[in-house]
């Protein structure tokens, strides 16, 4: 008769466990793309008008202001920067709607820019924002990322911005 120890048999089963748990955690490492890498790809030609960057700023007081609108790659500078004025909602901005207060009203949405280079992405990782509502004028930083979230400080303010490929900030609804 065969005896079976239960406790090698348990030992065995861990010990493989861990195995194919690490070859697959290696694996998935070695092929996901590194946040810097994927800024990278878009300083190129290749950005077309379906790319839009969303930009957050939280300032010392609390106030969130949040911004979406079209960019473009200018490939005479090297660096991405606003093609439209890029309207900007604040978290202090409330509206009544039905018949409760609702921040981030549209209806008092501020223009960021009047014209290009409001923003400035350099490939090198600096980030420029230059909104004419700022008390504060320019904000600049390196960037941090984790994936497609790129953020940093500066003059106390904290600032994160990020590629999508979605509509512009006020775009008329679609599926009502």
């Amino acid at each position: 008769m065969l005896k079976i120890n239960y406790f090698n048999l348990k030992l065995f089963w861990i010990f493989i466990s861990i195995f194919i748990f690490l070859i697959n955690e290696n694996i998935v490492k070695s092929t996901e793309l590194d946040c810097h890498d994927v800024f990278i790809s878009h300083f190129s030609n290749n950005i077309n008008n379906n790319k839009y960057l969303q930009v957050t700023v939280i300032n010392p007081q609390g106030v969130v202001s949040f911004s979406r609108d079209a960019i473009s790659y200018i490939s005479k500078g090297n660096y991405i920067t606003n093609v439209k004025l890029f309207p900007t909602v604040f978290s202090n901005s409330e509206q009544c709607v039905h018949s409760q207060l609702q921040p981030f009203s549209f209806d008092k949405k501020k223009i960021s820019f009047g014209d290009r280079n409001g923003i400035i992405i350099n490939p090198d990782g600096i980030f420029v924002y230059k909104p004419i509502w700022s008390t504060v004028g320019e904000l600049k930083f390196n960037y941090s990322c984790d994936k497609n979230i790129y953020y940093g400080w500066s003059k106390s303010h904290f600032i994160s911005f990020s590629f999508i490929t979605d509509h512009e900030l006020g775009s008329p609804c679609t599926n009502l």
